[in-house]
């Protein structure tokens, strides 16, 4: 995790043209981070990405894009969000195709 004074540096950072990440307090923007860098092992990150894809509905790299990305309640653009959780895009596409894989496996199962 960044310190204090790197989260305030990145949460004002550009991120598009609504200024998505000037919606969250900065409090809500260390929350985010805290709660996926605190003391998660890797595994737990990759389930918390996971559970975002379940809440959110998206299972495929596709329907990605087409996420709600949220913030203490407060819809944000993909960016802020991945920025608020100091998280590459590379590992939120890598995590969609993990839960892709994930549930196709358990279709067939299921046949």
């Amino acid at each position: 995790m960044l310190s204090e004074d790197q989260m305030r540096t990145d949460q004002k950072e550009w991120c598009c043209p609504l200024k998505c990440s000037e919606k969250i307090s900065f409090g809500d923007f260390k929350q985010a981070r805290t709660s996926f860098w605190g003391d998660c092992s890797e595994k737990q990150q990759q389930q918390f990405v996971f559970s975002f894809f379940q809440v959110a509905g998206g299972t495929t790299v596709a329907r990605a894009n087409d996420l709600k990305f949220l913030i203490a309640g407060k819809q944000v653009c993909r960016k802020a969000w991945l920025r608020a959780h100091h998280i590459s895009n590379g590992r939120l596409v890598v995590n969609s195709d993990l839960k892709a894989q994930e549930r196709s496996e358990g279709k067939r199962q299921t046949l």
